[in-house]
C-alpha cells in the first residue's frame, strides 16, 4: 500500500524510530503532550475522566476534571504568549478541559490561514480516519486493500474476520495519506513549506486489534514519529 504523502515527511525529515509514548491509551498520552509532563504528576493517567468514566464499573462521578498544578501550562499557551497563532482543528480530549489560554481557534474551521497576516503559528489537525472506531464506522466504505493479500502477524488468527479488519484499517491509513498530502499542498500554495516545521506522529488508536491501543506491548508503545524541518535546520542536521 503506497503512503507517497508520510513517506516523503520520513525521507525528507528525520524519522524517530524508537520514540516511546508514557502512556498505553490516546488520552493519557494527550494529557502528557499537552503538559509537556508525566501523566502522573498532572493526574491524567487513568483513562478516562471527560464524557464518561463508566460508573457502574468504575464507581466515580460519570464525568470529572484532572486539576494540574498550577504551574503547570498547557505548550501551546508558551507559543501564544511568544506572538504565534496557535490553532488546534479539532480534538482535545486532555483529561482536563484547556483554558481559553491555549488556543486562539479550535474547532473544525481551526486554520492558520485564518491567523493576521505575516503572524508566526503554530497548528494542529488531528485526522481521525484512522481511530479504532473507523474500523466499524468506514465496514461499508470501498476497500482499496484486498483482504485476500494482507499479511497477518502471527499472533492473529488467520481468518476472514481478522482479514477485514486488517484490510479496513489499511485503506483507512491510505486515505489518512490523502489528508496529510492535503496540508502539504496548502503550505506549498502559501508559500510557507520550506518555512515550517512538521512533526507527524501515529500517537493515538490504531485497529484495535491485539499490540494496538490499550496494550502495554512494543507494538503500540513504541511509536514511529518524524520531522520535517526547513532547509536551514536540515542542513544543521545533517552537520551534526
Amino acid at each position: 500500500m503506497a503512503t507517497p504523502n508520510i513517506d516523503r515527511l520520513a525521507q525528507e525529515g528525520i524519522v524517530y524510530a524508537h520514540a516511546y509514548t508514557t502512556a498505553g491509551v490516546c488520552a493519557p498520552s494527550r494529557c502528557a503532550i499537552i503538559t509537556g509532563n508525566y501523566q502522573t504528576r498532572v493526574g491524567g493517567h487513568n483513562m478516562r475522566t471527560l464524557w464518561n468514566t463508566y460508573p457502574e464499573q468504575t464507581g466515580l462521578p460519570k464525568e470529572y476534571q484532572v486539576v494540574p498544578p498550577t504551574e503547570i501550562k498547557c505548550f501551546p499557551e508558551y507559543l501564544r504568549a511568544a506572538g504565534y497563532y496557535t490553532t488546534n482543528n479539532s480534538k482535545t480530549d486532555y483529561q482536563f478541559v484547556a483554558p481559553p489560554t491555549v488556543w486562539d481557534e479550535v474547532g473544525n474551521e481551526a486554520h492558520w490561514r485564518n491567523r493576521p497576516e505575516g503572524k508566526p503559528f503554530f497548528a494542529i489537525f488531528n485526522f481521525m480516519t484512522t481511530h479504532e472506531s473507523q474500523i466499524w464506522q468506514r465496514s461499508n466504505d470501498p476497500l482499496r486493500v484486498d483482504p485476500k493479500t494482507v499479511s497477518v502477524p502471527p499472533y492473529y488468527p488467520d481468518n476472514e474476520i481478522i482479514r477485514q479488519d486488517l484490510a479496513r484499517h489499511y485503506s483507512n491509513i491510505s486515505r489518512l495519506d490523502e489528508q496529510v498530502g492535503d496540508i502539504l499542498k496548502q503550505l506549498e500554495e502559501d508559500g510557507l513549506m520550506d518555512k515550517t516545521i512538521i512533526f507527524s506522529g501515529r500517537i493515538t488508536e490504531t485497529d484495535c486489534l491485539f499490540t494496538s491501543v490499550k496494550f502495554i506491548v512494543e507494538g503500540y508503545m513504541c511509536r514511529c514519529l518524524s520531522a520535517f524541518l526547513t532547509s536551514d535546520w536540515r542542513a544543521h542536521a545533517i552537520r551534526t
